[in-house]
């Protein structure tokens, strides 16, 4: 891996953990999805990553953002970037 692109996975931008760090439109774009007429998903629109999307933009991604069984709200990212191979590469 070159030194840029270590630099740049370096600088990933905090993943949203909280139900106030997610963004409103990633979230009203889901929404549409699972709502839309005929469409018949096999996975959750936040499960799905778009390559073309840059690593700070995959790191935003949100696959989870509902309350659990016991009623506490979770946040769970969609995209998980090991630091450590990272750097080993």
């Amino acid at each position: 891996m070159t030194t840029n692109s270590m630099d740049q996975d370096q600088r990933v931008t905090k993943q949203p953990m909280s139900p106030e760090e997610v963004d409103p439109r990633q979230k009203a774009e889901q929404k549409k999805e699972l709502e839309k007429k005929g469409n018949q998903l096999t996975i959750n629109p936040g499960d799905r990553i778009d390559e073309s999307k840059s690593l700070q933009e995959k790191a935003q991604q949100v696959a989870v953002d509902a309350p659990d069984i016991t009623g506490e709200h979770i946040v769970v990212p969609t995209y998980f970037r090991n630091p450590s191979l990272c750097q080993n590469q």
